[in-house]
């Protein structure tokens, strides 16, 4: 295995055990090694242990609830919901918040920790605020609620966060423009300033 790399990776975990952020360059050399390398697999096992590390070794049980059956014209290469695709036509559903507030009691009876509310691209932020200030009224209990809508300005998330939300799913996109539609200007970028207001 390349040394310098490993000591590098090493750095980069302490960085993150510190909760600061890694520097772009250094998420771009890390995308960058091969799959099938030593190098890919410690990094692996690093970001295994540092996970570890911040979840203090515990799962939490969780599951999504998507409340919105509707075409997007966002039309992402990997989503059914995409108008171009023509397989939505005719199609709208969106589930009443009343139902998910009455799985989310079911659920936690059941042991879960962890719900997230799935939308389709252009899902308003307004109505996902009213959603969760409902959601965190009605539903008693220690649990995390999380949102994975389309992209969000940095107004967005911190809005979401008054509202009751804990975390925002989001990710780097590799094929940006390809695979997904390009992103308008003013949204977060990159991810990690999610993580800052959520």
């Amino acid at each position: 295995m390349d040394q310098d790399f490993k000591e590098f990776v090493d750095r980069c975990f302490e960085v993150s055990a510190r909760k600061e952020d890694i520097s772009r360059d250094d998420i771009i050399r890390m995308l960058g090694v091969s799959p099938d390398s030593e190098e890919c697999e410690y990094l692996g096992s690093r970001a295994r242990e540092l996970a570890a590390i911040k979840s203090k070794d515990k799962a939490t049980l969780g599951t999504p609830f998507g409340v919105d059956y509707v075409p997007c014209d966002a039309s992402c290469r990997f989503c059914s919901f995409g108008t171009r695709w023509g397989l939505m036509e005719g199609q709208s559903y969106h589930i009443p918040v009343e139902d998910i507030i009455s799985m989310m009691k079911e659920r936690i009876a059941a042991g879960y920790t962890g719900f997230t509310i799935r939308t389709t691209e252009f899902y308003p932020v307004d109505k996902l605020c009213e959603m969760a200030r409902r959601i965190r009224e009605e539903v008693p209990g220690d649990y995390r609620l999380g949102v994975n809508t389309g992209e969000l300005t940095l107004e967005g998330c911190i809005r979401l966060k008054e509202a009751g939300y804990n975390s925002a799913y989001h990710t780097l996109h590799l094929r940006e423009g390809i695979a997904l539609r390009s992103l308008p200007r003013g949204v977060c970028r990159p991810c990690v300033r999610y993580r800052n207001h959520l």
